[in-house]
């Protein structure tokens, strides 16, 4: 069994390197992520601990305010014009309410629900809340108790709350006019027909004024200049399943279609210039960016099916998205993109989550892995969830970031897997300095100048009359999450060898001690040990130490330990073949005969030798002849004696090739792959 999971790991594993599959999928929209009007303060969920936090935006080293935790998965952060305020979504007993933190008292305020169980399970908004423009007021769509949908308005002040809109239907999207600070919202699917179309009201009158009349509207979008809005209508014709663009003045007499398309519209956006409208498609889970030239009713399409998110425009006039392919990017009629970063873009292959940035100058990528994205309304900074694993297998880490104008990043870490995510980030880079403050908030101490003798007492912590099984359980979480390996590599880098070779010493001990006493097996662990430094690059580093702890293994647990460690070398640092033949080579030295299946070895044997071109390698005739020894009636022997045939052909040792192919028709005489070889042998002697 135990041969089974080994190669299912290593199957797995393999997979996820030589065909680069996606990143998890993730729901992050870039609510997430909200910066003050005046740029000084990010507000930022944690989506690992779903804590809400402030930061003073140029101070990277600030300590962090902590707004409130537990926040519905809906998230949504947005400032108040002023600053004062910050407004959020949180779910309590059932409901889902919108709460206010205020700047100046530090404290939280309950505004009201606008969702409860008892009407929709999900707890999920049909609108997100937003703030009056210039204004403390809110505009907020609540489902009630009796399921219509009310547009209210509401405000931290004074507990004001008003409803100015109710109505059996399936959604309302709200807009407010930034010039005359009225309200245009859209009804869909409302059960009293009469009442489907786009409405307005100025909050000073009593009723809204129903403007146009529509069955079918689904997004609305009011310019900043607050001279036009623009509208998207489902089916816009009774032949056709097309969908359509319309915009009109603020009054919506005589609208005008400026775009169609038999893609369902997602979303319309106008430029900070009014002139150009972003129009988000998606089509069997296939997702596009129009722009739209308003004036010439134009549509250019930016990409082409590999839109992962959409994050819109910005003050200063740039539109971000990400996507999955750069190459698919298109150079816009009449805009010269910067040649090198276009060329770049193009050639980079199966790169996900990469950040794009487009104006009138064209495309600029700005990083890889990045979501949930918002730039400083200065545009000197960006604010994003970094995408980060911890190893190969393991879950992703979103890990909130802020990346200053020179490129300079500043990772907002708060669990232990965060902290050893922004780690490896420095480490890559050699930056070592930058990875302390994370290692030290791994530990809870500096590890540069603390006496660490009391953390790496093992005898102490083991003592079987004074057992510490916290210190133990802190411990065995820093070996299986690989934390002693990256404090040694740090410790290391920055020059401190001594205090790293007390680390390391430390750790040798601890696991020697650890799997004594609990009786598990070395090749449990192995894996997050050699992921650290093999995804580091610390290869002779890694070696030596991971080599001195496995002197202590027990036989069996060493064998599959060296055969994780030829995994690890055939996928970090592919090239290597020889030492991933040595080490395959040692794995199979220690196991008993007729021990289980060889297919595991045959699998990274077979990598290999197709990956280095059947190259004549130091041990691998050993390598053939101790499997095949130990492995005499083995599952999958026969293609080992294949494998073999193939390397001995390659070299131009025909009668050893023979002889191979042989034994393996033998053993599966049904193969006719196998009679194709031993025929085009013998017919070539």
């Amino acid at each position: 069994m135990a041969r089974k999971n080994l190669l299912k790991l290593i199957t797995i594993a393999i997979s996820l390197i030589l065909y680069l599959t996606a990143c998890n999928e993730v729901n992050l929209t870039g609510d997430e992520i909200a910066w003050s009007p005046d740029g000084k303060y990010m507000a930022f969920i944690n989506v690992q601990t779903q804590k809400i936090f402030i930061s003073r935006a140029k101070e990277s080293d600030a300590e962090l305010i902590l707004v409130d935790e537990k926040i519905h998965p809906t998230q949504s952060l947005q400032w108040s014009e002023s600053g004062d305020y910050l407004m959020y979504l949180k779910s309590q007993d059932d409901n889902l309410g919108v709460w206010v933190y205020n700047m100046a008292t530090r404290s939280s305020s309950f505004l009201g629900n606008i969702a409860s169980k008892k009407v929709d399970k999900t707890l999920r908004p049909t609108f997100l809340p937003q703030w009056e423009p210039d204004g403390e007021k809110i505009l907020a769509v609540k489902k009630a108790n009796n399921g219509n949908l009310q547009l209210i308005v509401t405000s931290p002040k004074n507990n004001f709350r008003k409803t100015i809109f109710e109505c059996q239907c399936a959604r309302i999207a709200a807009k407010w006019d930034r010039q005359s600070k009225a309200v245009y919202f859209s009804v869909h699917g409302a059960a009293d027909n009469r009442k489907n179309g786009i409405w307005t009201l100025n909050l000073n009158r009593l009723n809204p004024d129903h403007i146009f009349h529509a069955d079918n509207l689904a997004e609305i979008s009011i310019s900043q200049q607050g001279a036009q809005i623009a509208f998207s209508r489902l089916g816009i014709s009774s032949d056709t399943k097309l969908n359509g663009v319309f915009i009109a003045n603020m009054n919506c007499k005589n609208p005008k279609k400026i775009f169609e398309t038999d893609q369902e519209i997602e979303k319309i956006e106008w430029s900070p210039d009014g002139q150009k409208l972003a129009c988000v498609v998606t089509k069997d889970k296939k997702k596009n960016i129009f722009l739209i030239d308003v004036e010439a009713k134009k549509a250019i399409k930016l990409t082409f099916d590999n839109v992962l998110q959409y994050f819109g425009w910005k003050r200063s006039g740039n539109l971000f998205f990400t996507i999955s392919y750069p190459e698919s990017l298109v150079e816009l009629s009449g805009l010269r993109a910067d040649e090198k970063e276009f060329s770049e873009l193009n050639e980079a292959k199966k790169i996900e989550h990469q950040l794009i940035c487009f104006n009138e100058k064209g495309f600029k990528k700005i990083g890889q892995n990045m979501i949930a994205y918002q730039e400083n309304p200065d545009g000197s900074s960006h604010a994003f969830y970094k995408i980060l694993k911890i190893n190969i297998l393991g879950d992703n880490v979103f890990l909130p970031t802020l990346m200053d104008s020179t490129g300079n990043l500043t990772f907002f870490a708060e669990t232990a897997e965060q902290n050893i995510a922004a780690t490896d980030e420095f480490l890559a880079k050699k930056q070592y300095e930058n990875a302390f403050p994370h290692l030290n908030k791994y530990w809870g101490m500096d590890i540069r100048t603390n006496d660490l003798t009391k953390l790496l007492d093992i005898k102490t912590i083991f003592n079987s009359d004074k057992k510490d099984s916290l210190h133990i359980a802190q411990l065995t979480d820093a070996m299986i999450q690989g934390a002693f390996v990256r404090t040694i590599i740090a410790l290391q880098g920055a020059g401190l060898n001594n205090t790293a070779n007390t680390f390391l010493d430390g750790f040798a001990n601890f696991s020697d001690q650890y799997f004594r006493q609990t009786g598990q097996k070395y090749d449990e662990m192995i894996w997050a040990l050699i992921t650290p430094y093999s995804r580091l690059h610390e290869f002779d580093r890694g070696i030596s130490a991971i080599d001195q702890i496995m002197k202590l293994a027990s036989f069996d647990s060493l064998s599959n330990s060296y055969l994780f460690f030829a995994q690890a070398i055939f996928l970090y640092k592919k090239s290597d073949y020889p030492m991933c033949i040595k080490k395959l080579l040692q794995s199979a030295q220690l196991l008993p005969v007729h021990k289980d299946e060889v297919e595991p070895y045959n699998m990274l044997l077979s990598f290999c030798l197709k990956n280095s071109n059947f190259k004549r390698i130091s041990k691998t005739d050993e390598l053939f002849s101790t499997l095949i020894n130990r492995f005499p009636n083995g599952k999958g022997i026969e293609i080992t004696y294949e494998l073999m045939g193939d390397w001995f052909e390659k070299n131009m040792d025909k009668t050893s090739a023979l002889n191979a192919f042989q034994k393996a028709l033998i053993l599966n005489p049904n193969e006719s792959r196998l009679w194709q070889k031993i025929f085009n042998l013998e017919k070539r002697q």
